[in-house]
């Protein structure tokens, strides 16, 4: 018998509206025809999310656990309003290597909250977190680019740098389940937790 624990690869995201997700895959089907068409891979529109906390592989007896520590958290937490406004490159324009969309929260609530899921998550965690978070949808990550890609892509960012992609009342966040796939990654909700309480699994 295998003594080899089971595991799943976990991260904490906030969940984006069909209606922003239509916008932001509006905006990656206005930049594909600029690049040559491998030189991104790009977040299919029902995936779009906003990451809190990347876990990567958590054993599966510690995920009740983990969703009682996240509970704790979305129960001290109120709806917040969040925007998607511009777009934007990590780590920069001279190396880009993730194109991402802003969202920013009311009043500092989107970055208490990360903080709070980065503190809840650390027995369970098996990444470090991120030291600088910015709250971001991401849209692709590149492969590498020809100066003159990176040109048109500087060109196309600067369309698009004041562009508002919507508006929303965010009152739930979730633990997702990403399973590694040859089409790209395959997403399953493992629960929600519902912003001054309440936590359902998915079914």
């Amino acid at each position: 018998m295998s003594s080899s624990v089971e595991s799943s690869r976990l991260f904490v995201a906030l969940p984006v509206p069909d209606a922003v997700q239509a916008r932001l895959a509006t905006l990656q089907t206005d930049l594909r025809p600029r690049l040559p068409s491998r030189a991104a891979s790009w977040t299919r529109a029902e995936n779009l999310h906003l990451t809190l906390r990347f876990l990567g592989s958590v054993a599966n007896e510690s995920i009740a656990a983990l969703k009682l520590a996240l509970h704790a958290v979305s129960a001290g937490t109120k709806p917040m309003r969040l925007a998607a406004q511009g777009v934007g490159c990590f780590p920069d324009l001279r190396r880009p290597a993730i194109l991402w969309s802003g969202v920013k929260g009311d009043a500092g609530q989107l970055e208490k909250l990360q903080r709070s899921v980065v503190e809840a998550a650390i027995p369970f965690a098996q990444t470090p977190a991120e030291r600088n978070f910015t709250g971001h949808v991401a849209l692709a990550r590149f492969r590498r680019l020809r100066p003159r890609d990176v040109e048109r892509l500087k060109t196309f960012l600067s369309e698009v740098a004041r562009q508002r992609l919507g508006s929303w009342q965010a009152d739930e966040f979730l633990l997702i389940r990403s399973e590694l796939a040859p089409g790209g990654s395959r997403y399953t909700t493992l629960a929600k937790f519902a912003f001054r309480g309440g936590i359902s699994d998915a079914t």
